[in-house]
């Protein structure tokens, strides 16, 4: 009998299986379930499933009896998984560079008074024509890549979306990391010049803030602070997010916070954009619920929006002013995580899943080694410096 077991120990250790080796500990019941069924879908070509008994040979034709490995299958699927968001980036970037140019350009040969400034990257004319051409644009290049990406990894919507609601008390902890984070990325500078230059022309056209004069001003706040916050976290927390767990924890908060910052094309936004980004992330983790992304990405772009009305009025004592409030919300941010882990103490989710069968840098060379994400790294790189010269 105590043969028996050593030789069964032994066959199981020979057996490779990166579904079960996954630790699943972080994330709920239902999730877990739905995650593995995922990955177990062998004709899903985003999916790492490897299984093998590592004494087995597969025959190829021309090559003879080979053995696969856990390493090569892994760099197949990181290199399909990065091309298809490659892919999806590249139209994203395209509704932003060229086709909404190319609309307005078209509106205002219609006689619409909406006009592209070419000098300085920037839209003008009539308020609503601006608004709407801008909602509209908005929602057109996140909702096409969205859908796409979707369609191609077909995650479940209780993996693209978890609702975890036992992990309650993660709410404050998202909570303070906000607003800490916030404070901190905008003590050089945290919002794209993009943003203010949108914020300043709505509010230009009244030097006195009226709800019922500047509704073209608040329906674009309400939209870019609610709307399109949901938008960015479904597209970088949503499908690609969750396919990058496949291949570890930390290794797909970092690459989803580093690839949303380099989409923002802007240099002066990027510290900022990749540290709140990081902590949608680990609190998707820490909580199991999709939503703690949403209101971290809310909170932020709310702080932002009172940064830079702060800093477009023509007080006095604006910098005072800035210097108060930057203040109070890091103090209060301060305060909730203090008390926070007084209470229970803070378990680094991303501890987990650290180590697959590449190293990190070989799994960053391998994604970004595909021609579509090379192709969008290089076009934000070159975006960026142009709006510098600018």
């Amino acid at each position: 009998m105590l043969t028996d077991r050593k030789n069964n120990t032994a066959d199981e250790k020979e057996i490779i299986n990166v579904i079960d080796e996954f630790d699943y500990s972080t994330q709920s019941d239902e999730y877990n379930g739905e995650f593995r069924n995922w990955r177990k879908k062998l004709s899903n070509p985003y999916t790492y499933n490897y299984s093998k008994n590592v004494k087995e040979q597969t025959f190829v034709d021309g090559q003879g009896f080979v053995s696969t490995s856990p390493q090569d299958s892994e760099k197949e699927v990181i290199y399909r998984v990065f091309q298809i968001l490659g892919n999806v980036l590249l139209i994203y970037l395209f509704i932003e560079i060229v086709l909404e140019k190319a609309a307005i350009a078209v509106l205002d040969c219609l006689g619409l008074n909406i006009h592209n400034s070419y000098i300085n990257n920037s839209i003008y004319g009539g308020q609503t024509e601006v608004l709407i051409i801008l909602t509209v644009m908005t929602l057109f290049k996140y909702a096409l890549p969205i859908f796409i990406l979707h369609s191609k990894i077909k995650i479940p919507n209780n993996v693209r979306f978890p609702m975890d609601k036992s992990r309650k008390n993660e709410f404050f902890n998202a909570f303070s990391a906000a607003m800490i984070v916030s404070v901190i990325s905008s003590i050089s500078r945290a919002y794209s010049n993009q943003s203010k230059e949108i914020y300043d022309y709505f509010s230009s056209f009244s030097k006195n803030f009226q709800l019922k004069g500047d509704y073209e001003l608040i329906v674009y706040v309400i939209f870019d602070v609610v709307v399109v916050s949901i938008l960015n976290e479904i597209l970088f927390r949503g499908d690609i997010f969750h396919a990058l767990r496949q291949f570890g924890d930390l290794f797909a908060v970092v690459t989803t916070a580093l690839i949303s910052t380099l989409i923002t094309h802007d240099f002066s936004y990027m510290f900022g954009s990749f540290l709140i980004a990081m902590v949608s992330g680990i609190f998707v983790l820490r909580s199991g619920n999709f939503f703690m992304a949403i209101m971290v990405r809310i909170i932020h772009k709310l702080y932002l929006f009172g940064l830079i009305l702060i800093e477009s009025s023509s007080n006095e004592y604006m910098f005072l002013t800035k210097g108060f409030y930057m203040s109070v919300i890091f103090a209060f941010g301060v305060i909730i995580f203090l008390v926070k882990a007084s209470v229970k103490p803070n378990e680094l989710v991303t501890k987990k899943n650290l180590h697959t069968y590449i190293s990190t840098a070989e799994k960053v060379k391998t994604g970004f080694h595909s021609m579509s994400m090379a192709g969008t790294v290089f076009i934000c790189v070159i975006t960026a410096l142009w709006e510098i010269v600018l």
